[in-house]
């Protein structure tokens, strides 16, 4: 099959332009009309970005006008949509619950439902939306709609039409909750199209044996304003194309290749209970976060606008989110190139997801190469796994990595300069006393001193020249680190700390939190590193330049040189490694640990201390009667309940009561305990802060200047809740009584009147 699934070397197509970092092409008919050709010219771009776009050359949109008559159209079954429940856990950090909703909608019946107000895009400014007539109660067979109207006008979106909703979309995620008619098996291309027919492309999957639904048996999505789709990479590290066959634009956000690491390590990080529930948690399709979010993080994200008649490609390990404009749909399938075996082979499932895909990689890659294919033995050990494996990697080169968070170079052809880690850096680092490279007893081969240096059992330190590769175990060689992903390459150490078996290179390490004590040969990982530390003082101000000094900001550490030191703003400006081209700045207190002295045995000794909590006081709460609350001092009055209100009336024993009748609210819940008051009891809501104050005032004046022609009948006072400081509860004349007394004080969680 090698022969049928190649690329053409003569091909060559460059992007026509770059759109919030992603690679637009906009080819020849010539150079588009072969499928996988023109993928396998253009691959080397999509591995950079995560995504690209590909705009169909005239002669190819209008040969797919076909596709669009009424009765292609009328066979598109939107089967039991969902309804998108978005719920924010943080500034930036959303939780996605899909309900089902039990029906099935036509296009034509779609359309109609996007005309509705809660599924519409809010109106341009100075504009109105205009109402739509009700169609969703007529009968489909009644319908008569013409070749257009599938469609909507798209005029509207332009690019700053789309920037205006792009951030309603962000501010009102939570509100309305959009519905998206995801996963509709089905095509709407007719058989006539034979060249980029999402539903019949030419690749490797064609060479399975059974269809698998939106894997290589097409999908359809019918989109409503706001429908969402969370971050998520394609089952088996796939590939995927998603076409826009009409209707409202769609957002795209991806993750640049380079950055998938450092992204997964953000997301499982916040998203912490569910990564240890499932591992590969992102591919449920159930968590967003907002690319404002991960700039604070310094994470790249790309994003571009998706319009109608166009292409949108992702790429294995492009993690790749977004949402729609409005009423769309939309025609997409998996596909996978030959460039794909290494990311298939090493690819994960979600284990708790019952119809997660599965794809038998070793029996496509030998059907692909036209050699015999085993069944595996059922019976065979760990060893004979082991071996198919490298059976594979032999054959298919190069083996690319999940992930090179750490590493400089992008080129997996490159040569690694230190035998015991990924990591190329760059020159400015070599000349720095942790990162030089060392000659070894092997010849033609180099470490980084850190490197060497957490091996202190098997390495030795000879003048500069590191002595004992050999003793490094095969074990340590085949350990997974944790944060660039690889395994199997160099040499990984692990944590010292207990139990705790996390490993890591020591080049990677150094930007995810790790903690080092060369003099005690103890390596903490950064799950341990308060835990470990427990004493040493860090004085920001004493900070020098080329200082290496590790962060940690929310729950993403990172660390690089200090450039500047500003005492009076209490802020660090750094050269985040290992790249040393990016400049950011820190505050004092988001440094973790500092290497004060550039020497061997007190690399990174110093360490940030856990804050002392201040010891706080119980508050004492001491009771406070009612004339200290209100300046009344009336004891003997009447309670009896009034809708929500308690009224408290003075008894005709004491005429001379200004005061008949008082009033406040029952709160609705036990912990409603901040008092404030009203004076009018037909409005429920406070009056300001400042009214008891009045209150008091005024009594004072009475006090000190009455006026005998002054005969207020009735005076109102409301309890309310809100947010100022709760008292203490009042006196009680009658214990015995359910309902409290005058202004009595709701006090603490659990106390309800």
């Amino acid at each position: 099959m090698e022969h049928i699934y190649c690329g053409d070397p003569e091909l060559v197509i460059e992007p026509d332009h770059y759109s919030g970092g992603v690679p637009v092409f906009k080819p020849t008919f010539a150079q588009f009309k072969d499928f996988y050709k023109f993928n396998k010219a253009i691959n080397k771009y999509g591995m950079q970005s995560g995504i690209v776009k590909v705009i169909p050359p005239f002669e190819w949109v209008k040969s797919t006008s076909g596709s669009y008559s009424k009765k292609n159209l009328d066979t598109i079954k939107i089967k039991n949509p969902i309804i998108q429940h978005i719920n924010m856990s943080g500034n930036g950090v959303y939780n996605q619950q899909n309900i089902e909703r039990a029906r099935t909608y036509n296009i034509f019946q779609w359309k109609d439902l996007s005309e509705k107000s809660n599924h519409q895009p809010p109106a341009p400014k100075g504009k109105t939306r205009k109402e739509s007539p009700n169609k969703m109660n007529l009968r489909p067979h009644k319908r008569t709609p013409s070749h257009t109207d599938y469609n909507i006008d798209t005029s509207e979106f332009t690019t700053e039409r789309c920037e205006q909703l792009e951030n309603t979309y962000w501010k009102s995620l939570t509100y309305a909750e959009p519905m998206y008619g995801a996963d509709c098996l089905g095509s709407v291309f007719s058989n006539s199209v034979k060249s980029w027919n999402v539903a019949r492309l030419p690749n490797l999957l064609d060479m399975m044996e059974e269809k698998l639904p939106g894997v290589n048996d097409a999908y359809l999505y019918a989109g409503l304003w706001k429908a969402t789709f969370a971050w998520h990479l394609e089952d088996q590290d796939l590939y995927s194309i998603n076409y826009l066959h009409f209707g409202a634009p769609k957002q795209w956000y991806s993750i640049p290749q380079e950055e998938s690491g450092r992204f997964f390590d953000l997301m499982k990080e916040t998203f912490s209970d569910e990564y240890r529930n499932c591992p590969e948690f992102l591919r449920h399709k159930t968590f967003l976060v907002s690319p404002q979010f991960l700039e604070k993080y310094g994470i790249k994200c790309n994003k571009i606008v998706h319009n109608e008649k166009e292409f949108i490609i992702t790429y294995p390990f492009g993690y790749h989110a977004g949402f729609n404009y409005g009423y769309n749909l939309a025609e997409s399938v998996n596909f996978a190139l030959d460039d794909w075996f290494p990311y298939g082979e090493d690819t994960k499932k979600c284990e708790c997801i019952s119809d997660s895909v599965g794809i038998n990689v070793k029996q496509l890659y030998c059907k692909f190469k036209g050699i015999p294919y085993e069944m595996p033995d059922l019976t065979s050990d760990d060893g004979d796994e082991d071996d198919e494996h490298e059976d594979i990697d032999k054959q298919v080169e190069p083996k690319m990595p999940k992930s090179k968070k750490a590493t400089s170079s992008n080129s997996p052809h490159e040569t690694k300069e230190c035998y015991l880690c990924p990591n190329n850096l760059p020159k400015q680092l070599l000349e720095k006393y942790q990162f030089e490279l060392l000659q070894t007893d092997f010849k033609g081969y180099k470490v980084h001193r850190i490197c060497s240096l957490v091996f202190p059992k098997e390495l030795e330190n000879q003048n500069d020249k590191i002595v004992g590769l050999t003793n490094i175990s095969k074990a340590q060689k085949s350990l997974k680190c944790l944060t660039c992903s690889q395994k199997g390459v160099g040499a990984c150490f692990q944590c010292s700390y207990g139990k705790c078996y996390r490993s890591y290179h020591a080049t990677c390490s150094l930007k995810d939190g790790a903690s080092f004590d060369f003099a005690k040969n103890e390596f903490i990982c950064k799950y341990h590193y308060q835990k470990y530390n427990d004493g040493h003082k860090i004085i920001p101000s004493d900070l020098k330049t080329r200082n290496l000094t590790q962060f940690k900001v929310g729950n993403h550490y990172t660390c690089g040189f200090v450039n500047t030191n500003n005492v009076n703003k209490e802020t660090l400006r750094v050269s985040i490694y290992p790249d040393m081209e990016e400049i950011k700045e820190f505050k004092y207190d988001e440094i973790l640990s500092i290497d004060g002295h550039i020497k061997m045995d007190t690399f990174f000794l110093a360490g940030k201390t856990k804050r002392k909590e201040r010891e706080r006081k119980p508050k004492e709460h001491t009771p406070v009667d009612d004339y200290v609350v209100t300046g009344l001092n009336e004891n003997n009055l009447d309670l009896r309940m009034q809708e929500n209100f308690i009224v408290e009336t003075v008894n005709n024993d004491f005429p001379s009561c200004k005061f008949k009748e008082l009033w406040y609210n029952l709160p609705e819940f036990s912990n409603d305990v901040a008092d404030r008051y009203t004076s009018d009891i037909k409005n429920n809501y406070p009056n300001d802060p400042f009214f008891l104050k009045q209150m008091k005032r005024k009594k004072r004046e009475s006090l000190t200047n009455p006026n005998p022609n002054s005969n207020p009948d009735t005076s109102y006072i409301s309890y309310s809740p809100s947010s100022v400081p709760s008292m203490a509860v009042a006196s009680v004349p009658n214990p015995d009584s359910r309902l409290p007394p005058l202004f009595t004080f709701i006090h603490g969680p659990g106390t309800s009147v």
